[in-house]
């Protein structure tokens, strides 16, 4: 019986075990910090969101997170309440809905780790490793852990690269392009400007691919990809608008902090340097001016003082350690998450000082306030592996006419734009880290399927024929 067994054991795939693996240290991890919010505070305003979401008076205008630059629209919300059909059906069964979201998250997740090995095939053992530790990572781990967007954002990165690497190798285009053109939809109501640089990208290459009189076949490639990717703006027309404008304003406050004028010269000519001379202008400054930041402000600060002068001696002990942990030597503390604030990008930065501030944050080579950051600083140093390969992968498969130089051209402007998004966006070290884990884990899928580009042209096989890992 035992021999059976074994035998059986041997039959299943290394990719399900790894599998199971990483879905059972998730639930462990999600029992562990069960009925808690201290690692990212925001995540009520998710779950409140979620418990609305289904009323007929929901408005994604009135919510925060969800619905940034969407004003009431019929198709977001019906999207929405697809994206949350599933723990909305364990809400109804009887789930707790914070427990409900996070059990999601896992699945999204499994679904986007299960997709690296299947579908992007690593063919060795350091492409395999790569994958089990940016998976592994206690960011991506962390936050694909709870109820957050984050784990959308994992799961329509993971998809576009798949699909994008399907269109451009199978037979079977037409699907990909429409996976393509749905994941795009996905990552916008998700988070637009996410989409908006990945679009921009698309846009760059096939203007590169037209002026550079690329091959007839490549150039079709662009123009589909182009055209399934431009769905989000045929659906949210007036959204494209407002993030355009939005980007527009935020470049020029950011060229003119950047350029080394001093903002509080004139308080009423940047209502942003002196919130009290313009409160409309700055709803942080006046929460009555929005009342939803206002509740959700209050909420996290009941959270925090509940866990703080009630909660923490009732919990277990390694809960505790986790939460003060986290709240150690902390300064600030802007209410997304509890991860140390202390390391800040002044508003008076230049760009080149915000993008060296988003690639080499948190430092390991500086002395980090907090545990966690020190855990974290490693993180960093695989980033900057992982952008060594990358670049090298890319540049090497152009030089051997291996990848296309539109592609080459797409790698990198979405790179580029993405760091710059971050660099403008992000103003401490906590945030930062939350936005880069999906660049991490896009810039290794991508360098995965480079590296193995050759073997599956030459193949001249779709890659769902070839073995698993």
């Amino acid at each position: 019986m035992l021999q059976r067994s074994n035998s059986q054991l041997k039959k299943i795939k290394p990719s399900v075990l790894l599998l199971v693996t990483f879905a059972i240290c998730h639930i462990l991890f999600i029992v562990l910090i069960y009925g808690n919010y201290f690692l990212a505070p925001d995540e009520s305003g998710y779950e409140k969101t979620f418990l609305n979401l289904y009323k007929s008076d929901f408005s994604v205008g009135t919510h925060g997170g969800w619905g940034i630059f969407i004003s009431d629209n019929f198709v977001y919300t019906q999207i929405l309440r697809l994206f949350y059909f599933f723990p909305s059906t364990l809400l109804w069964l009887g789930t707790d809905s914070l427990l409900a979201m996070r059990l999601w998250s896992l699945m999204l997740t499994c679904v986007c780790f299960y997709l690296a090995f299947t579908s992007l095939k690593p063919s060795c053992t350091k492409q395999k490793l790569a994958i089990i530790v940016v998976f592994f990572s206690p960011t991506i781990f962390t936050f694909s852990s709870l109820g957050l967007r984050e784990p959308f954002i994992y799961l329509f990165t993971t998809l576009i690269v798949v699909s994008l690497s399907r269109c451009i190798i199978s037979d079977k285009r037409i699907k990909w392009y429409s996976v393509f053109g749905l994941s795009m939809v996905g990552l916008f109501v998700t988070k637009p400007y996410l989409y908006t640089t990945l679009f921009l990208s698309l846009i760059f290459a096939l203007f590169f691919a037209i002026i550079a009189r690329s091959d007839p076949g490549e150039k079709k490639i662009v123009i589909k990809l182009v055209t399934f990717g431009a769905v989000p703006i045929l659906l949210f027309p007036s959204a494209q608008f407002q993030v355009a404008k939005y980007s527009i304003d935020f470049a020029k406050r950011s060229f003119i902090s950047s350029s080394g004028a001093n903002p509080t010269a004139n308080p009423t000519a940047n209502p942003t340097a002196n919130p009290t001379a313009n409160p409309t202008a700055n709803p942080t400054a006046n929460p009555t001016a929005n009342p939803n930041l206002e509740e959700i402000s209050n909420y996290t600060t009941q959270l925090l003082e509940l866990e703080l002068n009630e909660s923490i001696d009732s919990i277990n002990p390694i809960k505790k350690a986790l939460f003060l942990n986290f709240l150690k030597s902390s300064e600030s503390y802007d209410g997304s998450t509890a991860i140390n604030n202390k390391a800040q990008i002044s508003a008076e930065s230049t760009v080149f000082d915000r993008l060296r501030w988003v690639i080499t944050s948190p430092n390991p080579f500086e002395k980090n306030a907090s545990l966690i950051l020190m855990l974290l600083s490693v993180e960093t140093l695989f980033f900057w592996l992982l952008l060594i390969v990358y670049f090298a992968t890319i540049f090497t498969g152009i030089l051997r006419k291996r990848i296309p130089i539109y592609l080459g051209i797409f790698f990198f402007s979405w790179f580029l734009l993405s760091l710059l998004s971050m660099a403008f966006l992000d103003t401490n070290v906590g945030t930062l880290i939350r936005h880069r884990s999906p660049l991490v884990l896009a810039l290794l899928l991508i360098t995965i399927w480079c590296q193995n580009l050759k073997e599956l042209r030459s193949n001249q096989l779709p890659i769902q024929s070839r073995g698993d890992v």
